[in-house]
């Protein structure tokens, strides 16, 4: 069983709390498994959450700049980089 603990994005204004996004991602079932939405960190705010599953899994950080380009981040991920956002570009569209 794996378990980690996965820390919410920071932002620093109202739109970018709106553009900022973490995604626990079942890689073998290619689905969601939760969203974790960005907290203001220099408020004093830090969420954190548990996620244990047998199944392999990924940690990806999606943001989306002022002119609509997409980032993603690979914070954590059991498979390779490459397949890691292969899976994760997909999903997210």
């Amino acid at each position: 069983m794996v378990k980690i603990t996965v820390k919410a994005p920071c932002c620093s204004s109202i739109r970018e709390c709106r553009v900022r996004t973490k995604y626990v991602i079942s890689l073998e079932d290619g689905e969601i498994l939760r969203s974790i939405d960005a907290v203001r960190c220099y408020r004093g705010e830090e969420k954190k959450y548990v996620i244990e599953t047998t199944k392999p899994i990924a940690v990806i950080e999606h943001y989306v700049s002022n002119s609509g380009v997409h980032y993603l981040d690979v914070e954590y991920s059991d498979w390779d980089k490459e397949r890691t956002l292969e899976i994760a570009r997909r999903l997210l569209g």
